[in-house]
């Protein structure tokens, strides 16, 4: 596996693209309109989800490299909390089962193991999220081939604790679904137990919050904050994707929330 990753990280990126990218009730207040942003048509973007957990000693190096990485240009970077490591003495406090099936969906997909910290680029590779050279190779790669979908107005309105998430889709097709997740830009927790007992662990783009529904060519889906959560600097990421191999097709951040 060693010798593997040294010759991945050694090929020219337009090689690693190529092999990278194989054909294939109460009456509410009135709403805030909260942004609304037209997208340029996608260019090449890595979307990196990051599985990840408070409870495995070995996530905090691929949270660190997570964090390095989503301040790069072309990087879309999602940190999913997952919930089966919870039971070694600490619960997670954004860990959720819905993120450790959504892990499950791509493994089963990409007939790989299950485990943290894992990196999916694009719905298309994995690869270990500490291991920071195959990462970066996996990451160029994906930057090179724009994504085939491009998302036009998207906006967000407001209602206390209730998003309203509008979207604007050129074409769809019925193998295509679109995520919105909700997501904390920073965050940091004290850990007092279970394998990371005494670490102070800082994440970045923590999801917390994440619904879909089947494409539209104007769509809208409903996000709940949580409660007791500070909405300053939250942002809401928007996800096209294949239903039937996972595959990431579009991608735009529809912008930051302010308090």
């Amino acid at each position: 596996m060693k010798n593997v990753t040294l010759l991945l990280a050694s090929l020219p990126i337009w090689l690693m693209a190529v092999l990278y990218f194989s054909p294939d009730p109460a009456p509410a207040a009135a709403p805030e309109m909260v942004y609304d942003t037209t997208h340029e048509a996608s260019k090449g973007i890595a979307v990196l989800e990051l599985f990840t957990s408070q409870g495995c000693s070995s996530c905090p190096s691929a949270d660190r490299l997570l964090g390095e990485l989503a301040r790069e240009e072309g990087v879309l970077a999602l940190s999913f909390h997952v919930d089966y490591w919870n039971y070694l003495g600490w619960e997670d406090p954004f860990s959720s089962p819905w993120y450790s099936a959504r892990q499950r969906d791509y493994t089963d997909q990409l007939r790989s193991r299950t485990y943290t910290p894992q990196l999916v680029v694009n719905g298309r590779k994995e690869t270990v999220g500490s291991r920071e050279k195959e990462v970066r190779a996996l990451v160029a790669a994906a930057k090179q081939v724009p994504l085939p979908l491009a998302f036009g107005t998207t906006s967000v309105e407001r209602r206390g604790d209730e998003l309203r998430v509008q979207y604007q889709l050129a074409t769809v097709g019925e193998d295509l679904r679109v995520s919105a997740a909700l997501v904390q830009t920073e965050a940091h927790s004290s850990v007092n137990r279970g394998e990371n007992r005494g670490r102070e662990l800082s994440h970045v783009n923590v999801v917390r919050a994440l619904e879909h529904e089947p494409a539209r060519k104007e769509g809208t889906i409903e996000l709940s904050v949580p409660e007791g959560l500070n909405t300053d600097g939250l942002e809401v990421v928007l996800l096209a994707q294949r239903t039937t191999d996972q595959r990431i097709v579009g991608a735009a951040r529809a912008g930051v929330l302010a308090r």
